[in-house]
């Protein structure tokens, strides 16, 4: 049902783009798009592009973070395609569409923002973005430095990608840059200032109850994004270190800004928005760095493996003690239960909340004679453990969990699924 309402919402989007354009081309009887080149004069331009000492060069830089992160491959990829994918849907509305001094370019930046989003599962695709998240005490360090590699990366090949699509039809994109006559003082107020607007519409439309209701948080959001753009255009705006820098790159002819202010406007500025930005939020809702300490319960485990979190886990559910179990927990963790019976899902989201689920649960299951569990699963390179388990002593058939930890052993996701008698 989400990916039905969003493909209605991006296509919505799309159709009125489309219809509208196609009436206003028609007026002005231009000229039909001309045919793309030969394959083989395709094939040559990647090979001189790829062979460019700066791309290569740069993007062998940007993948070797993988050396250090391997196991956050999966992570990786998801932000480089992200990337490049936003690239495509969101800088080619204004190029094709600007000229029609219409809302057209507006609703397929819109489709386009939705789209990337959607289709790549929510990537940041943007430094700040994952500098907030850091801040914010939802990824680790070594997240972080895996992030901004793969969306610079992305980045370096997402531009030129992009061009390669338009040229046939005689349109170059655009990009980010400080306007003409535009203080080294006011580029750095309107980059950081869009900065935080955009994080404090991600956190207010994403991170409360609206984020819940994607074919309503994400136009939102989009339209922030473009507020931002029409609103902040004395540096473009990027409102994203890694356009305002791989553009730079792309249209100097591969070469990477020498000048310090370039790096205090797009990267130091929007940082400091962003982690502003956070602070503020965190403060306001005690999230993040702001969050009530832990109960001492928690302090000093610290498990060194996954059999060892396994371990205690196991154990403290045979116990039948919450207070044990919320001990492989973190404040960022997730546990989603879905009832077969009823087909209710239900999900507890920190500590405190995990704690409760497993109360519940515990007091569900009020004979553990007839426990077992058939199937268990460690996989140490994803760090994941899949178990099957039953109790028809306690009224329960059937019941299968997922656990997915994080480098410190944590457990972060666990995937409940219940099946009474």
């Amino acid at each position: 049902m989400k990916r039905l309402q969003t493909a209605a919402v991006a296509a919505l989007c799309v159709a009125v783009v489309v219809v509208e354009a196609g009436k206003k081309r028609g007026k002005k009887g231009e000229d039909p798009v001309s045919p793309y080149p030969e394959m083989s004069k395709v094939q040559a331009d990647v090979v001189e592009w790829a062979t460019n000492p700066m791309i290569y060069g740069s993007l062998v830089c940007c993948f070797a973070v993988l050396a250090i992160g391997w196991e956050r491959k999966n992570e990786f990829a998801k932000e480089f395609l992200g990337t490049i994918l936003m690239v495509v849907c969101t800088f080619t509305p204004g190029p094709y569409f600007g000229h029609l001094k219409g809302y057209e370019e507006w609703l397929a930046h819109m489709a386009g923002v939705i789209v990337a989003d959607y289709l790549c599962g929510g990537p940041h695709v943007n430094p700040a973005v994952t500098t907030a998240m850091f801040v914010w005490r939802k990824i680790s360090l070594l997240q972080w430095i895996v992030y901004v590699a793969a969306q610079v990366a992305g980045g370096i090949v997402a531009f030129p990608f992009v061009q390669a699509l338009s040229t046939p039809y005689g349109v170059t994109i655009g990009g980010p840059g400080i306007a003409p006559g535009t203080t080294f003082e006011d580029a750095v107020w309107s980059e950081g200032a869009a900065t935080f607007v955009l994080l404090m519409g991600i956190f207010i439309f994403c991170t409360t109850w609206i984020g819940q209701i994607y074919p309503v948080k994400q136009p939102i959001v989009a339209a922030v994004i473009r507020g931002c753009i029409v609103y902040f255009g004395k540096t473009g705006p990027a409102i994203n270190p890694m356009l305002g820098t791989t553009w730079a790159f792309y249209v100097s002819g591969m070469v990477w800004p020498s000048d310090a202010s370039h790096y205090i406007v797009y990267w130091l500025a929007p940082m400091l928005a962003a982690s502003v930005a956070t602070l503020l939020w965190s403060c306001f809702t005690l999230t993040g760095p702001f969050e009530p300490h832990r109960p001492s319960h928690d302090d000093g485990h610290a498990p060194g493996s996954l059999q060892a979190t396994w371990d205690h886990h196991f154990k403290a559910f045979g116990d039948k003690s919450a207070m044990e179990v919320i001990k492989d927990y973190t404040e960022s963790s997730i546990l989603i239960r879905y009832d077969s019976a009823t087909g209710k899902k239900t999900e507890a989201a920190g500590v405190a909340k995990i704690r409760a689920a497993f109360e519940a649960l515990f007091h569900e299951l009020k004979d553990l004679k007839g426990l077992n569990a058939p199937v268990i699963e460690l996989d140490k390179t994803s760090r994941t453990v899949y178990l099957v388990w039953s109790c028809p002593t306690s009224g329960i058939k059937l019941a299968t969990d997922s656990f997915v930890m994080d480098e410190d052993f944590k457990i972060i996701r666990q995937y409940l699924t219940v099946e009474h008698k």
